[in-house]
Order: structure tokens, then C-alpha cells, then sequence
């Protein structure tokens, strides 16, 4: 009996171990990897880079805050402050998809840095929606939910 205990939380840490393995294999996005230094958050969906330009986070759009002539969007500020307390550190990991950059010469890349996946977290928390421009559409499948789960939770810009 008390082996029983004992192996049943075991089967279950193996199990949800399988499971998440699984799951970050589904959601696999490319293997282009680069570890960058960020020197400034420009918007929700933007950062800056020391010496590489501007980075645009792959399959997400924040709010605007930089009009010339118009007040920020509803949200705008609050998903730039979010992006900044996500980019904890000041490195990050760029992982690129088919396209790197876009019509504006900005790298377009899925941002990590030591609180996960950055475009995620703003889709999940409902900071950003899902906007996906080909050919860049590997991370598309794994975005819906969180943009659906936001929206149903009421989240940031959903409420």
C-alpha cells in the first residue's frame, strides 16, 4: 500500500513531464536561434536591440502608443508596460521563422527572456491579438487558444 502512494505521484510527474514534452514538439517553431541584448522597449510588440535595430514580435499586434498626431490606443500603455516588466533581463533569445524581416527592415522574431515566451504572454494576458502574416505562420496554431482564452476571461483589451 505504501508503495502504491509513492509510485502513483511518480507516474503522475513522468506523465505530465511526457505531456509537456509532447505539446512543446507540436508547438515547435523553427530552429534559428539568436541571444541578443535589448536596450529598450519601444512599444508592446517592439523592442530595441544594441546593435541589430528594431525586433517586431512574430504573430501579435499591441495597441499603438507612437502616433504622430493621434493619443495612444485604448491599452497601448498598459501592454508597453507589460512587454517592459516581461523583458526582466536585458538579454533575450530571438527565434526566427521563414521570414526575418518585414517591409520596415525590423527583425521579426518570437521574443523569449527569463519569464517565457514574451509574444505569448501578452496574447495570453490579453495585451495583444493574433495578427499572423505569411509566411511567417508557424506559431498560428499554438496562439489561438491563448487569444481565445484571453477573450473569454475578459482580459486587457478584451473587457
Amino acid at each position: 500500500m505504501k508503495n502504491k502512494q509513492v509510485i502513483n505521484p511518480l507516474k503522475a510527474q513522468l506523465w505530465l513531464i511526457g505531456l509537456m514534452f509532447f505539446f512543446s514538439q507540436a508547438c515547435a517553431y523553427s530552429l534559428r536561434y539568436n541571444l541578443v541584448k535589448a536596450s529598450r522597449t519601444i512599444d508592446g510588440d517592439t523592442i530595441k536591440l544594441n546593435n541589430l535595430g528594431k525586433v517586431r514580435y512574430l504573430c501579435i499586434n499591441t495597441p499603438e502608443i507612437h502616433h504622430s498626431q493621434k493619443p495612444p490606443e485604448p491599452y497601448g500603455e498598459q501592454a508597453w508596460i507589460k512587454n517592459i516588466q516581461l523583458l526582466v533581463s536585458e538579454w533575450v533569445v530571438l527565434e526566427f521563422d521563414l521570414s526575418r524581416r518585414d517591409r520596415y527592415g525590423r527583425l521579426l522574431a518570437l521574443v523569449y527572456s527569463s519569464s517565457g515566451l514574451v509574444n505569448a504572454q501578452l496574447l495570453k494576458n490579453g495585451y495583444a491579438t493574433l495578427m499572423v502574416i505569411p509566411p511567417n505562420q508557424s506559431c498560428q496554431a499554438c496562439f489561438i487558444p491563448l487569444e481565445k482564452n484571453a477573450r473569454d476571461q475578459h482580459l486587457g483589451i478584451w473587457k
